[in-house]
């Protein structure tokens, strides 16, 4: 007899002893069960770890859903996170609206409006310098001229902002592109 897991959960002949005649298909049903178990699950499905219920706790909590650390997610915004002349110093764009109070990974879209234009991010707090310039200041730097583009790709600090800096007050807009966070 075909099993019937995964598709469904099969109910026993519950037998009694001195009552039932025990027939090769009783153990049979249980032995094509335990097969589509050990099939459904395959070999090995611990891995390293103790037992599966172990494997699976370094992922998921127990209502299931994935842990906070467990897989960074790609995910799609578009939103406008600026508008307005550039500041000429570092000065603090908080991400965390979208992205979290957490560290991401984002790509920015920046595009100048009018005339020449040199634009830099930043994660918060950083203080390196790249080369022998200011600009950067270790992370993202692009030129600009009249109504172009550019992307910036960095990492935002714990609490999810970052710092963005150009060298004249241009009127400029930042979409946040999209980020990879850690789940959430």
């Amino acid at each position: 007899m075909a099993a019937s897991y995964p598709g469904a959960v099969k109910n026993f002949l519950v037998l009694e002893d001195g009552v039932d005649t025990v027939i090769a298909a009783h153990p049979n049903d249980r032995a094509a069960e335990i097969t589509a178990i050990e099939t459904e699950l395959g070999t090995d499905p611990a891995g390293s770890a103790a037992d599966l219920k172990t494997r699976l706790a370094v992922a998921l909590n127990n209502d299931g859903t994935i842990k906070t650390g467990a897989v960074a997610i790609w995910k799609h915004s578009g939103s406008q996170v600026f508008s307005g002349a550039s500041p000429t110093s570092f000065t603090d764009l908080n991400l965390s609206a979208i992205v979290g109070a957490n560290y991401a990974f984002v790509v920015l879209k920046v595009t100048n409006s009018t005339g020449g234009y040199l634009f830099t991010a930043r994660t918060n707090g950083e203080t390196a310098i790249v080369g022998n310039s200011t600009w950067g200041g270790g992370t993202s730097l692009a030129a600009l001229v009249d109504n172009t583009i550019a992307y910036i790709a960095l990492e935002t600090d714990s609490a999810g902002i970052i710092e963005i800096k150009g060298d004249v007050n241009n009127n400029i807009t930042i979409n946040l592109i999209g980020y990879f966070a850690v789940n959430n």
